[in-house]
């Protein structure tokens, strides 16, 4: 067993040797054990140093913390903590406490990060030479100097050190924690001391029980814009964008925009691009408009999945993922989502942006498909790729079938998805476990 070795090690020497152990694409979803061995060295830590941790006798509900490891331009925590301030920042107090500051000050776009400053203020540490020790009781104190009633956590899988605080918080404090299951299809540290763990999808909310092996969780939808907030670019701005890609005015546009490694099968196999070549040796009036950012081995695999095929490779457009997502989308005729790994929040946004998606159901591994997010008796999710490609074909071949099934989707969002309404149930969340504090 990994932590049987850490008995005669110094307390940051035992968080080290876990930090270095534990990885999340390879270890079991039960952290119980790893959560057990992080709280027995914080309280180590908390024992010798005791007079160094602030009290925190009482607890404001008027006040909320967010704790997180550090904030960036992509992926899908980032915008999920981003709406949850957007939701509350004017009901209550709110402060954003970050594990890496500095990480966030270098990744995060400078509008985002301003966007956000303007409603939060932000806290921090960075991890010291010191070590886990002092790191521990910078952070600990940040957080109980506001006296929340509650915190919601956005922290990265193996964030050892807001594990450790997360801890103490929960042994030494009155405050609730709330565990948001971003990274669900990873083990992730710290929900041991959660009071309540928030699920978006059955698959999480079934593998927090079965496999996590907590029972305290809950299914909350992920939070979309708000319907004022939702604009559609003019004719002329999608247009623009077009002839900025290269393409023309009136052309029939497929898109995938997504994190490299959706896309592969292996490291030098992708069903997904021989779908996509299939797809434009069938149609030849489609484009696909790829948005990721490749490294050269997976552009040597795609150049070799288009070999002797240089027509359809010359409607194929690769360009970086950009900050303006919503322009790309809606320039788009169609989304075709990403496989094997789908994405959740990009359902939402073509949604939200009108544009129809189809999707590949990975029945092999539930955790990386997303058609939970599809209306139940949607049409355009498959099993197979061969039916995948004929449902695309039903979209190429008809502008109806593509505002049908946009119509559909936005009617979808706005009832499920959208920022009100997700609002109203974090709302009733957070009132239920400030009063459990009564």
């Amino acid at each position: 067993m990994l932590f049987t070795n850490l008995k005669n090690l110094s307390y940051n020497k035992k968080l080290q040797q876990i930090k270095k152990s534990f990885k999340p694409a390879k270890a079991d979803f039960n952290t119980k054990a790893i959560d057990s061995a992080v709280e027995a060295a914080a309280s180590g830590i908390y024992e010798n140093c005791k007079s160094k941790f602030k009290k925190c006798a009482n607890v404001e509900k008027s006040s909320i913390a967010i704790l997180a490891t550090e904030l960036y331009g992509t992926g899908g925590h980032t915008p999920c903590l981003s709406n949850f301030v957007k939701s509350f920042h004017n009901d209550f107090q709110l402060n954003i406490f970050l594990s890496r500051l500095s990480k966030t000050n270098e990744r995060l776009p400078d509008a985002k990060l301003e966007e956000i400053q303007r409603m939060v203020p932000f806290h921090g540490i960075n991890s010291s030479k010191k070590g886990y020790a002092s790191d521990i009781i910078n952070l600990y104190n940040l957080i109980v100097e506001s006296a929340p009633g509650v915190i919601f956590v956005y922290t990265h899988p193996n964030d050892v050190t807001s594990a450790a605080v997360l801890s103490l918080i929960k042994s030494q404090t009155q405050i609730k924690v709330v565990f948001f299951n971003h990274a669900d299809h990873f083990p992730s540290l710290s929900m041991k001391f959660s009071d309540k763990i928030i699920d978006a999808r059955p698959a999480g909310y079934n593998l927090t029980r079965e496999k996590r092996g907590y029972k305290n969780n809950l299914l909350i939808d992920l939070q979309g814009k708000s319907e004022s907030e939702n604009a559609l670019f003019s004719k002329k701005e999608v247009i623009d964008k077009k002839l900025e890609l290269g393409f023309k005015a009136d052309d029939l546009i497929s898109m995938t925009g997504c994190t490299p490694y959706k896309l592969f099968d292996t490291e030098e196999s992708s069903s997904y691009f021989t779908m996509i070549r299939d797809l434009l040796t069938q149609h030849k009036t489609l484009n696909h408009l790829i948005v990721s950012n490749f490294n050269e081995l997976q552009l040597k695999v795609i150049n070799n999945i288009f070999k002797n095929h240089e027509e359809p490779f010359s409607r194929l457009k690769i360009v970086p993922i950009q900050s303006n997502f919503d322009l790309l989308i809606q320039l788009a005729d169609i989304f075709i989502d990403s496989f094997p790994q789908g994405s959740a929040l990009t359902h939402i946004d073509c949604m939200r942006n009108k544009t129809p998606t189809v999707v590949k159901i990975n029945k092999e591994d539930q955790f990386k498909s997303f058609e939970y997010y599809l209306p139940e008796n949607y049409q355009y999710k498959y099993e197979s790729v061969d039916a995948m490609k004929d449902g695309i074909t039903q979209l190429v071949n008809s502008l109806e079938n593509r505002n049908e099934t946009a119509a559909e989707l936005y009617n979808y969002f706005i009832n499920r998805f959208e920022f009100q309404v997700v609002k109203g149930k974090y709302k009733q969340l957070i009132e239920g476990i400030l009063n459990e504090n009564s």
